[in-house]
This record gives structure tokens, sequence and C-alpha cells, in this order.
């Protein structure tokens, strides 16, 4: 489901790196009014409320975050796979590793 949008934002933030944006700086690329991407130290990131709202479209923002939620925490398997892939429930993004694990269990 979200490898499309994945693939569309791994090359909108490839074209934001190759036009001045350095690996250290801090700072958000956007591929729309959807997506919001955050930047740095070279490490890139999906809002857990964008990856929330495309799973879950029909509801609300706050109410996807929560069926997101309660996905992950009803599901011991990809909870497993998440915190080792660095995933913890406070953050506000998941990682393209993360978003790709939510991916293979939710795409």
């Amino acid at each position: 489901m979200l490898n499309k949008f994945l693939s569309q934002w791994a090359k909108t933030a490839d074209d934001a790196g190759k036009h001045g944006r350095h690996s250290g700086e801090s700072g958000k690329a956007s591929l729309g009014a959807q997506t919001s991407v955050k930047r740095s130290r070279s490490r890139r990131a999906f809002l857990k409320r964008e990856l929330a709202q495309a799973y879950f479209p029909s509801a609300s923002g706050r109410s996807a975050l929560q069926h997101l939620r309660r996905a992950i925490k009803g599901d011991p398997q990809l909870r497993g796979e998440l915190a080792r892939a660095g995933y913890k429930v406070r953050t506000h993004y998941f990682t393209l590793r993360q978003a790709r694990i939510l991916d293979f269990y939710f795409g």
C-alpha cells in the first residue's frame, strides 16, 4: 500500500539532498500537502500521524494514531520487529526502516 508513498518520499528526499541540503542539517522537505519529512544527521523519518492516516484514511489524525497504536500493541511479532528497529512509543516519527516494517505488516 505504501510502496508508492515510500518510493516518492525517498526520491524527494534524495532530490532535496542534491539541492544543497547537507546530511547534518536539520530541515523539512515535503511531498505536497500530505507529507512532511524530518531530516537530521542523515536520518530520515515520517511523522507517525502521516503513516497512521495513510493506513486509516477514514479516521481523523488522532483516531488514526490510536488505531495504529492498538494494531502495534496487539501484534507481539510486529512490536518486536519495530523494537529491534529502534521504535519507541513516545517518539513522533518512524524511520524509513520502521515504515517498511509497517508496510510489510499492513500493506
